[in-house]
């Protein structure tokens, strides 16, 4: 019972980013506090949140693991590991986004850090809530001690109208 609601709440918090996530590419050890996803994709809604010209083509993440140490919840890490990134991005058509001049990366790293910063507020709003349940208050406490760690990135720009494309491998 435990593993369905938990999977359940990975699902919900997960599926928002993530394509192709249901209970059969799911895999909990859940007193062990061990969950891997297998082969799965990132929806291209994601580059939405970050206001850029750019659309994702194609994604695959082989394998997403999260480590909960559930006798020290509140006060360890909670490594998520992503491994086997396979991301190719090209540019959005011009039809579908407005230019805004912001000029610099500063301005980027800004609406990154104010969607983050907006982000732990509805979190803290949430974690506040005497009526939360205890999954939620749970879920909470799992967020606010992630880690993320990247391994063996391939990422390709393609810009098909032009014939242009580059790609980078990092470990």
């Amino acid at each position: 019972m435990f593993e369905k609601i938990l999977e359940k709440i990975i699902i919900s918090y997960f599926g928002k980013y993530i394509n192709g996530i249901d209970k059969n590419n799911v895999h909990l050890g859940v007193f062990k506090g061990n969950v891997k996803i297998e082969n799965v994709s990132l929806k291209p809604e994601v580059m939405d949140l970050l206001d850029l010209p750019i659309d994702i083509v194609f994604s695959n993440i082989g394998r997403l693991t999260l480590n909960i140490p559930w006798s020290k919840l509140s006060s360890s890490p909670v490594p998520i590991t992503l491994e086997d990134i396979y991301l190719v991005i090209g540019p959005r058509k011009e039809s579908d986004w407005s230019f805004v001049d912001k000029s610099s990366i500063q301005s980027k790293l800004e609406s990154i850090e104010s969607y983050a910063k907006d982000c732990l507020r509805k979190l803290a709003k949430k974690k506040d809530n005497e009526e939360a349940g205890y999954m939620e208050k749970m879920a909470v406490k799992i967020i606010d001690n992630i880690q993320l760690e990247f391994k063996n990135i391939h990422l390709r720009w393609e810009d098909k109208p032009k014939g242009f494309s580059f790609g980078i491998t990092l470990k």
